[in-house]
């Protein structure tokens, strides 16, 4: 995986694989979701990818959830999000992808 400075793919599919989160899920994560503290990640939205674009409640309140994340995902992230707005999208996902 090439991770870079940057917000990358190779970044997102780290993320989603080491978390098991859905892809909308993923698409929708923020800064302010982060909680390098505790090493959690909140999921609280989905990022509507088939539609045009923007956060979407998620499907039920069971899939409301915190995360717990490793010390890679934690140092991966916490100097990548430094100065991003903290409630814009991480990757800054188009509106459609399919």
């Amino acid at each position: 995986m090439d991770i870079q400075e940057e917000p990358n793919w190779d970044r997102f599919i780290l993320l989603a694989a080491k978390t098991g989160m859905r892809f909308s899920e993923a698409l929708a994560i923020t800064p302010s979701d982060f909680d390098f503290a505790r090493q959690t990640l909140s999921i609280s939205k989905t990022w509507d990818y088939k539609g045009s674009g923007g956060f979407l409640p998620i499907k039920n309140k069971f899939s409301v959830r915190k995360i717990q994340i490793d010390r890679q995902i934690v140092v991966k992230f916490a100097e990548l999000i430094k100065g991003m707005p903290e409630n814009r999208p991480i990757l800054k996902p188009s509106s459609r992808f399919v």
